[in-house]
Order: structure tokens, then C-alpha cells, then sequence
């Protein structure tokens, strides 16, 4: 943060008036503001400095233009005046280049939360698949062990489908599971080794 710049103008009224009046200005690094005296105790107005579009000068005078309003204040010497407006366009500018950062860093947190958002709910998306899966593998051991129970040929033909189907969501499982190792590693092991400790899969 810079320090204030201080210091005494003569500032002519607005447009329906022609008269100058002194005033003490003050320059921050945001705002331009003018007051009654040197105490500070009455402030009469301020310019924003992120309104500020440029300052023009003309001799002792120069104008501060906002695009909907020119400010125009008297220097005592043409040194002050090239003085005051090259503080308040230079303020002006580093204030605007600090919001325009600000604001790219506020979009670029939006875009990691929209991304952070995408990325739980197709790890959810994915465990519940996971999930779907193992219920269906559930139903099929079940139908295994009825089939078992009757004996004969209902049990050979009964093994033979349950391994054909187990087989493909075995690999739909596996599939998913390498799905969400790319989305997310942690989520993986947790998976990979519930699926291990179950001993539907080996451990690599």
C-alpha cells in the first residue's frame, strides 16, 4: 500500500457552475477524495479511482474524466498539476490490474469447484455401479446354491450360466473399478481392496 498523497487544489464546481473553491484532496489507492480543510473532519466527495478513465491536463488544471462526470482542479504550478494527474492515472491503473487478477482468481476457483463437483459425482455415479454389481453377483451365488441344492443336471447347467454371467460382470466390475482408479486414487484402493479382502479379486 502506497501512502496518501495530500495537498491543497483549487476544484471548480459542476457543470452549472463556473466558481473554484480550495480544497484539501487526498489520494489513496482507491479513491480520490477532497475535504472542507486539512483536519479531514468533513468530507465533501470522493472519485473512485476504478471509475477513473484518464486525466487530461491542460496548463495548472487538469481534468479527471470518469465517463459521466469531469472533475476539474487547479494546481498551483504546472509541476503540481503533471504531478497530481500522473499519481492518480497511475493509482487508477494498478487498482484496476489488482481487480482484473482478482477476478481471475476468482474464476479460476469457480472452474476447480465446477470440476471438484464433476469429479464427486461421477465417483458416486461409479460406486453405485460398483454397488449394482455386487448385488447382482449376490443373486447369482444365490441361484448357484438353489441349483446345487436339486443336484443332477440342474447343477452343471445352473454352474455353467452362473460362471458364464459372473465372468462378464467380473469384467464390468473390473472396468468400472479402473474408471474410477483414473477419478480417483483413493477412492480406488478402497474399492480394489474391499474387492481383495471378499476374494472376488487377487491382489495385484
Amino acid at each position: 500500500m502506497v501512502d496518501p498523497k495530500k495537498g491543497w487544489l483549487m476544484k471548480k464546481g459542476g457543470s452549472r457552475f463556473t466558481s473554484k473553491k480550495k480544497r484539501w484532496f487526498v489520494l489513496t489507492d482507491d479513491a480520490l477524495s477532497y475535504f472542507d480543510g486539512k483536519e479531514e473532519k468533513k468530507q465533501l466527495g470522493s472519485i473512485p479511482l476504478g471509475e477513473v478513465k484518464e486525466c487530461v491536463l491542460t496548463g495548472e488544471s487538469f481534468n479527471i474524466e470518469t465517463g459521466y462526470r469531469s472533475y476539474c482542479c487547479y494546481a498551483s504550478s504546472i509541476e503540481e498539476a503533471v504531478s497530481w494527474a500522473e499519481d492518480i492515472e497511475n493509482r487508477s491503473k494498478e487498482l484496476k490490474n489488482v481487480n482484473t487478477d482478482m477476478e481471475k482468481l476468482k474464476k479460476q476457483k469457480a472452474k476447480r469447484l465446477r470440476a471438484n463437483k464433476q469429479k464427486e459425482r461421477k465417483i458416486s455415479d461409479l460406486t453405485s455401479r460398483i454397488e449394482e454389481l455386487e448385488e447382482e453377483n449376490d443373486k447369482l451365488k444365490q441361484q448357484l446354491s438353489a441349483a446345487i441344492a436339486n443336484g443332477g443336471q440342474a447343477t452343471a447347467e445352473a454352474s455353467e450360466l452362473v460362471s458364464t454371467s459372473y465372468k462378464a460382470k467380473y469384467e464390468s466390475l473390473l472396468e468400472v473399478v479402473q474408471e474410477l482408479k483414473d477419478s480417483s486414487q483413493k477412492q480406488y484402493y478402497l474399492i480394489h481392496d474391499t474387492l481383495v479382502s471378499e476374494g472376488i479379486i487377487e491382489d495385484d
